[in-house]
């Protein structure tokens, strides 16, 4: 009887957790930027539940400021978070991360446009043809890391913000 007790028991902790596991929350997109502007940018992800959108942020990675947003149900029944920063300053390193519910990012950072008046050079990547290519699975990956990140990184002390302003996504151009 003990034995069918314990087994009983053990059965419902694997359900339980299996069940946790897989109703648990993740990122589909992690968290990336449109917008930007000397003075503000907007901060978007996409995630398979939660309402709550919420960004950290600052000057350090210590962050120190909060801004809510607005999430969106996605045809696919997913949620789109969007958090839109005001009064930045021009040409400064921002850091932040984004919090859905239990979901937390880690700390990512980006650098405000300069004003125009006060343009500079501009580098950037354009890219397209986002589809996946199910028999090269991991070519895009590979792209970025041996390719652009690899072209542009010259020594281990540069971030890549550093040297590239700018990545261009617009899609399928065929």
């Amino acid at each position: 009887v003990i034995n069918n007790i314990t087994l009983l028991f053990s059965n419902y902790w694997f359900l339980i957790l299996s069940l946790a596991t897989a109703f648990s929350q993740t990122f589909n997109v992690k968290p990336y930027l449109q917008n930007a502007t000397s003075t503000s940018i907007h901060i978007m992800w996409e995630s398979t539940s939660g309402e709550e959108t919420i960004v950290h942020w600052g000057e350090s990675s210590e962050l120190g400021f909060t801004t809510f947003g607005n999430a969106e149900n996605s045809t696919d029944g997913h949620q789109i978070h969007d958090v839109h920063i005001e009064n930045l300053s021009a040409n400064t390193r921002y850091y932040y991360k984004v919090v859905t519910d239990t979901l937390e990012s880690g700390i990512y950072d980006f650098v405000t446009p300069a004003t125009p008046g006060n343009e500079a050079s501009l580098r950037l990547v354009a890219m397209s043809d986002m589809q996946k290519d199910w028999s090269n699975f991991n070519k895009f990956e590979e792209i970025i890391n041996d390719g652009i990140i690899a072209y542009f990184i010259v020594s281990d002390s540069l971030l890549l913000s550093d040297v590239l302003d700018l990545v261009l996504i617009p899609g399928d151009l065929v």
